[in-house]
């Protein structure tokens, strides 16, 4: 008779005797991580939102959070934005420089302390993979040899350009990624423009291309809105992360602040 696994019952019993509550990663948002206990080890988490809805802002804030705050290692891979682009957000949100602040006498020592944590911080950004997603989980999966990699990160809107055939293969390279390296693997998708048809804009799960797909793979599935982006006298400020799919909760609405002057996320006030 074949024996259980015994690394897998003790990570099970870990599970349920962490006091904190937190199985995975704390994302550094409150409202996130009291409602989901953190990203989950092992998971592959899809965050969806149509252009302007501030995603990479959101990725950016992220990062910001798990590794520059908390000194978590990260991979972070983008479509979207160059490494110098990257790191001038990175900075920007970390020493929390206003977009209107220009006098170096009032911004040079957060400066100074941004750069001393940006080099020791445990983040590699990814440039070398664009429309390669194999050899990006291969050369994560080198990562995860070497050391501890606590999350992954791809901002990649050209994921969903190809047939289901091809997001089928690509989701499940990296559900599978996020098991072997038992980490998070977060992907950033854009949402169809059927969003913009209903009357109060609100995204849900059948605004992704080849929706069946995205559910099939993915543990939990995250919305980005803001109600400003569509309505002029709506507050800036206020930015919603709608939990569409989570192993116990669905359909709950996590209420952020968008810092208009820095252009970060933030926890709501």
């Amino acid at each position: 008779m074949e024996m259980v696994d015994k690394v897998l019952i003790e990570r099970i019993k870990e599970k349920y005797l962490n006091v904190t509550g937190f199985t995975g990663l704390k994302t550094g948002f409150k409202g996130i991580d009291s409602l989901t206990g953190g990203f989950a080890n092992g998971q592959l988490i899809v965050m969806g939102g149509r252009p302007g809805m501030g995603k990479t802002t959101f990725t950016c804030s992220l990062i910001d959070n798990i590794c520059l705050n908390d000194n978590k290692s990260c991979v972070f891979f983008s479509s979207e934005m160059t490494k110098k682009q990257t790191i001038d957000r990175l900075m920007r949100i970390h020493s929390n420089i206003k977009y209107y602040e220009r006098d170096p006498d009032e911004i040079a020592d957060r400066l100074i302390n941004s750069a001393a944590v940006m080099e020791k911080a445990k983040l590699r950004i990814d440039t070398a993979y664009i429309c390669d997603c194999d050899g990006f989980i291969e050369s994560c999966k080198n990562d995860g040899r070497k050391e501890r990699v606590d999350l992954i990160i791809i901002d990649y809107q050209e994921l969903l350009e190809g047939d289901k055939r091809h997001l089928s293969r690509e989701l499940l390279g990296l559900k599978e990624l996020a098991e072997e390296l038992d980490c998070p693997v977060l992907v950033i998708l854009q949402l169809k423009r059927t969003v913009e048809y209903r009357e109060d804009h609100m995204p849900c799960i059948a605004d992704f291309a080849h929706e069946q797909i995205v559910e099939k793979y993915a543990d939990e599935i995250l919305l980005l809105y803001r109600e400003a982006y569509y309505d002029p006298y709506a507050d800036l400020s206020k930015a919603v992360i709608k939990l569409a799919r989570h192993k116990y909760l669905w359909n709950m609405n996590i209420p952020m602040r968008f810092d208009t002057e820095v252009f970060a996320f933030r926890d709501e006030e």
